[in-house]
């Protein structure tokens, strides 16, 4: 099975049916993380509100983020 690559920040992709991005990777540890793009997309409180942090930890390759993710969309350059 192919490893997908979603190390660069920006890049979008579809995880457990949710559209998530790449936030910022940690190329030391091959680590990356990664948050929901629409709001509501985002884990909320009790109360209703969306919780302060979204953004989520993942080893870049481990079969806990590899398997979650089922599309990942191509950057379109503008000009």
């Amino acid at each position: 099975m192919m490893s997908k690559d979603i190390s660069k920040p920006g890049t979008l992709f579809k995880y457990h049916g949710k559209l998530y991005e790449t936030v910022y990777n940690n190329n030391s540890q091959m680590s990356v993380g990664i948050q929901p793009v629409k709001q509501e997309d985002y884990q909320l409180c009790e109360c209703g509100k969306p919780l302060p942090n979204q953004q989520h930890d993942y080893i870049l390759y481990s079969p806990l983020l590899q398997d979650g993710i089922t599309t990942i969309y191509e950057e379109v350059e503008h000009g």
